[in-house]
């Protein structure tokens, strides 16, 4: 990949490539980044996380609430203002919570999370690099979101998803701490 690449153009390709995945590839290689989530000491030891809600050939995370629930982890899930284009976390109680008959499944409602309680949050991405940089879906949500999130952000992706060519980085680009693959865990920013 040539170094003048734009965002716009790696999102474009990544995305076209996820959109072309077999159910069956997204399954089976979202158990093993489960799997790889689940033996983290940092998701372990987690008493608050935040998951998104998978669509569009996503890695799968409705496991990762499932999971977490069974672990008596609380679980807050993005609910979006698409007017001043944030995130709010809202907890859910259920899976039953989450509204899925929208094209961004959402929480149905539930009370506001401190952001501050929040151990974990695992972020969704187009693109991601070896070195925690995040290519989103290009409004800033989580950008916005993430420039007031302090604690431990772990992206989940398909190793396709993550060069090893820098991407392009801006002021606002907040890193990840760690980044999960079917293939690998890359561990970033002394964890």
């Amino acid at each position: 990949m040539e170094n003048n690449i734009s965002k716009h153009q790696i999102r474009n390709k990544i995305r076209q490539k996820r959109e072309t995945l077999s159910k069956d590839f997204v399954q089976t290689s979202s158990k093993i980044i489960h799997d790889f989530l689940f033996s983290l000491t940092q998701y372990k030891q987690a008493k608050m996380i935040m998951p998104y809600i998978a669509f569009n050939n996503e890695v799968e995370t409705l496991p990762i609430i499932e999971n977490a629930f069974q672990n008596g982890k609380s679980i807050c899930v993005s609910q979006i203002i698409k007017e001043n284009k944030t995130i709010i976390p809202l907890k859910i109680k259920s899976v039953q919570d989450i509204d899925f008959s929208i094209k961004i499944p959402q929480p149905k409602n539930g009370e506001i999370c401190n952001i501050e309680d929040m151990d974990i949050s695992i972020i969704p991405g187009i693109a991601f690099d070896i070195y925690g940089n995040r290519i989103g879906f290009g409004a800033g949500y989580y950008d916005k979101f993430l420039s007031n999130f302090k604690k431990i952000k772990i992206a989940i992706a398909f190793d396709f998803q993550v060069l090893e060519e820098k991407i392009p980085v801006y002021p606002y680009d907040i890193p990840m701490d760690i980044i999960i693959t079917e293939k690998r865990i890359i561990k970033l920013n002394s964890l």
